[in-house]
């Protein structure tokens, strides 16, 4: 009876941290976000290919396609919103840097304007 009432608890407390360890996935929820958008020309509204998109700190780079189209998927987050630098360079253009927050409830879209470079 002695050693029942020793191994009883001890097989409760097993169970009780079974449970808790094994809802460690539910406590921490995996927020992902989904950027996607254009970069143009301010100058003439035209797409600019091949510019480079990075996004930090998560250290996503996408580059634009002939119609200045990028995407960038499977962007971790650490909460369901969190802010983000996104940098967007190009030969002959001005690089622009801006501060974006992204969602994991919806797509990020966004159009980015650069400036050319004055001669």
């Amino acid at each position: 009876m002695t050693k029942l009432k020793i191994i009883i608890p001890s097989i409760i407390i097993a169970i009780i941290g079974i449970i808790f360890f094994s809802c460690d996935d539910i406590k921490q929820a995996d927020y992902r976000a989904i950027l996607q958008g254009y970069v143009r020309d301010s100058s003439n509204d035209k797409p600019i290919e091949a510019a480079q998109v990075y996004l930090s700190p998560e250290n996503y780079l996408a580059f634009t396609d002939s119609n200045g189209f990028f995407r960038m998927t499977d962007i971790h987050l650490p909460t369901s919103a969190a802010y983000f630098n996104l940098t967007v360079m190009k030969s002959g253009y001005i690089t622009k840097s801006m501060q974006i927050l992204l969602t994991s409830l919806q797509l990020n879209n966004i159009v980015i304007y650069l400036r050319p470079e004055e001669n």
